[in-house]
């Protein structure tokens, strides 16, 4: 039988539910401190219930990390029903939570792998995944520890912040400071370095202004970006800011391209169909998440709809449908992962190739979404 790995992570690692249980990820939770009050992190406190808190009374709300006996409880519970685990936390510079963890560790030994991730919120969350995706083809904790500890080094994390209140709030920087920035309108960039957080430039302007000169500096700046997994992470900014990130990413980060590729590659409304399809798929492919595929490619779906005179009912079944078509065919979709999981547990040794000739359903589904696409286009013509 094949080791099992369980994956886990502090709540800093601000992993969104869906992802969590798609790579079965169990957290730990940092403690929320209000007042008199110690809540678990995403358990009895939500980010809304912190920005509240911060509105309601103008103080900041402290953290504590995850302590020793929290973590022999939480491992000892894991270890029940797994072989190994592979833990990430916070960077060790920002918490005593990786502290903690290895000295938790110390009464498992040989069978937890404590990661220092050196880094925060979806940094974190990237090596988590990474960690999941390598337990599955097979890896042990102590090999997933080896290959994520040289990959953190290949991080780039930084975020921009609209003010320095809370930062003044919270000591890191004194009144007269907040106030300059404030009245100067700059936007400090925060970047994540060797496990610290410093200030690597400052933007002016509004806060969708200098989020968008920020996003175009880094891609810029930087050419080999793996594209294959794009996280952006917010605190509550308008909707407006994240669909103008999300359009700069697809510019730069080769969306348009792919774009370009399908309008040369399919032309008329039938062609216009197909490649809609085919978008969502290449969406699926990249994230293993139809859901998050639909998402991401609706934007542009959009753009094709009204080019090749596809109505919008007709543009959403199609992204439904071949989103359903990929997840059910790719290798590491969850589908998959969960079909041969159940296979291991009843003591069959299955591979994804193995399978994929016997999933009848996407074929046929495949099969009769072209044949249907090709009778529209006849009948409208």
């Amino acid at each position: 039988m094949p080791m099992k790995i369980r994956i886990s992570a502090d709540s800093t690692c601000d992993l969104t539910s869906e992802l969590i249980e798609q790579y079965d990820v169990k957290i730990a939770p940092l403690y929320i401190l209000m007042d008199d009050r110690a809540l678990r992190d995403g358990i009895e406190c939500t980010r809304e219930d912190i920005f509240a808190y911060t509105s309601r009374t103008g103080k900041l709300c402290g953290t504590a990390a995850v302590s020793i006996a929290d973590y022999l409880d939480f491992f000892g519970e894991e270890l029940r029903t797994h072989d190994q685990i592979v833990h990430f936390t916070i960077s060790s510079d920002m918490s005593a939570c990786f502290q903690n963890a290895c000295d938790a560790a110390e009464e498992f030994p040989g069978r937890v792998f404590v990661v220092d991730s050196r880094n925060l919120s979806t940094g974190i969350g990237h090596l988590v995944i990474d960690g999941a995706l390598l337990a599955r083809e097979g890896k042990s904790g102590e090999e997933i520890k080896a290959i994520l500890d040289e990959r953190r080094e290949k991080l780039n994390v930084s975020f921009v912040i609209d003010t320095l209140e809370y930062l003044r709030k919270g000591g890191r920087c004194s009144t007269v400071a907040a106030l300059g920035a404030n009245l100067l309108k700059l936007k400090p960039c925060i970047e994540v370095h060797e496990g610290k957080m410093s200030v690597a430039k400052k933007y002016r302007g509004t806060l969708a202004k200098a989020i968008e000169s920020y996003v175009t500096d880094r891609i810029k700046d930087h050419d080999d970006f793996d594209t294959k997994r794009v996280f952006i992470t917010d605190s509550g900014v308008d909707t407006e800011i994240v669909e103008t990130v999300e359009k700069l990413l697809r510019e730069y980060g080769g969306f348009e391209a792919l774009l370009g590729w399908i309008r040369k590659a399919f032309r008329g409304k039938r062609g216009g169909q197909i490649g809609m399809g085919l978008l969502v798929g290449a969406m699926d492919i990249a994230t293993a998440n139809n859901t998050v595929a639909i998402v991401m490619a609706n934007p542009i779906a959009k753009e094709m709809s009204e080019e090749y005179g596809i109505t919008p009912r007709k543009a959403a079944s199609i992204l439904d449908t071949f989103s359903c078509i990929f997840q059910g065919i790719i290798p590491y979709g969850a589908q998959m992962l969960v079909a041969i999981a159940a296979a291991h547990e009843l003591g069959y040794q299955v591979s994804a190739f193995e399978i994929i000739p016997n999933l009848f359903y996407p074929f046929l589904l495949a099969v009769s979404s072209f044949f249907f696409i090709a009778i529209d286009g006849k009948k409208k013509a």
